[in-house]
């Protein structure tokens, strides 16, 4: 009987041993699974963002659409006003021309709003998550502005190298700029809170830039019935490196505030000429051309509003802002200002040209 009684105990402490192994076998075992999941977990950071991608601090900000081929196109109109300086060609003076003191104001080229276009495509990375994206900027943009004498003042050339101190009956001046630009960037679009993206980038831009000036003094007592016409070109090319980011703060619904800046350092071939004729003698003509290397930084900046929405069963993204548009082309105007008759000395005026304006976009995600 006692051995029968030791033998059930030996069988009973056996089984706790094995329940209890199992159990902590058991135990361990979810504590590795739970402790595995929550890793991962940990290196997504798993939170919910504005475009429904995984990842509040790192995540994706490109939209998460099914089936995705990668890419995206758009399109943007601009509606612009340039400016552009150093191109005053007279100055109306109060009262006898060439008596002081002098009152006068200076006559520079007014432009119009004109339209301009910007387009371009892109294909992105999902495994490294960064986008490769080229477009193609246009924007042709024109001035006039003329000016004429009364008894009561006098219209004075401030270009050309003929002397004309008494002044002339009327002068006009007119001013065209064509812009093309190509740039290629790689960027990366990341949210850094649930609500706010931010896309950096980096890349190469092309630019050529087109400014002609046209002016045309008429009458007074040097000209009489004849003209004098100065026409002036600045052709340049250029290339460098560019860099900005984009910003977007999400206010649900699909809308956003959006904001992009942009800095470029392009290095290029500046191609100056100034001609210079009167209508009634032929032997009044100065012809002058010159080249030059140099620097002309510019930068861009764009603020606005944006609306964005999947559609086609999440198999596409649409997007759609609008908003206010800066370009500055540093030291871009280079045209000749001479200094002394016969053109024995002159100077490049060196001034700047800029852009203001509005900006709409269309985007396609697919």
């Amino acid at each position: 009987m006692l051995k029968s009684n030791k033998k059930s105990l030996y069988i009973l402490l056996l089984l706790l041993f094995f329940e209890i192994g199992y159990a902590d076998y058991s135990a361990f075992s979810e504590l590795k699974e739970q402790v595995a999941l929550l890793q991962a977990k940990v290196d997504r950071v798993t939170e919910s963002n504005a475009l429904k991608t995984e990842g509040a601090v790192t995540g994706s900000g490109y939209p998460n659409i099914s089936d995705p081929k990668n890419f995206y196109l758009f399109i943007e109109p601009m509606v612009m006003h340039a400016k552009v300086d150093g191109t005053t060609y007279a100055y109306t003076a109060t009262g006898p021309a060439n008596t002081s003191p002098i009152r006068a104001d200076s006559r520079d080229v007014k432009f119009h709003w004109d339209w301009g276009l910007r387009t371009g495509v892109a294909y992105h990375f999902p495994k490294k998550d960064w986008t490769i994206e080229a477009s193609y900027t246009w924007i042709e943009t024109q001035g006039y502005t003329k000016a004429s004498s009364n008894i009561l003042g006098s219209v004075m050339p401030l270009k050309g190298v003929i002397h004309l101190g008494s002044g002339v009956q009327w002068a006009s001046s007119s001013v065209s700029v064509n812009q093309d630009t190509i740039l290629g960037v790689i960027k990366k679009s990341y949210f850094v809170s649930p609500t706010v993206s931010l896309t950096p980038y980096g890349g190469l831009k092309n630019s050529w830039i087109n400014l002609k000036q046209w002016t045309q003094y008429f009458g007074g007592e040097s000209l009489s019935n004849n003209v004098m016409h100065i026409n002036d070109k600045n052709h340049f090319w250029g290339i460098g490196p560019s860099i900005g980011s984009g910003a977007d703060f999400y206010l649900g619904k699909g809308f956003s505030f959006i904001g992009d800046f942009q800095l470029a350092f392009q290095y290029g071939l500046f191609r100056i000429e100034y001609d210079e004729a009167q209508s009634n003698l032929t032997s009044n003509r100065i012809k002058l051309e010159e080249s030059r290397h140099q620097f002309a930084p510019n930068f861009e900046m764009n603020l606005g509003v944006k609306w964005g929405s999947y559609f086609n069963n999440n198999h596409n993204y649409f997007s759609f802002s609008a908003g206010y548009q800066m370009q500055y082309w540093f030291r871009m105007n280079q045209i000749i200002n001479v200094l002394q008759a016969n053109a024995q000395r002159y100077i490049n005026i060196a001034e700047d040209i800029s852009y203001v304006g509005f900006i709409m976009s269309a985007k396609l995600t697919f």
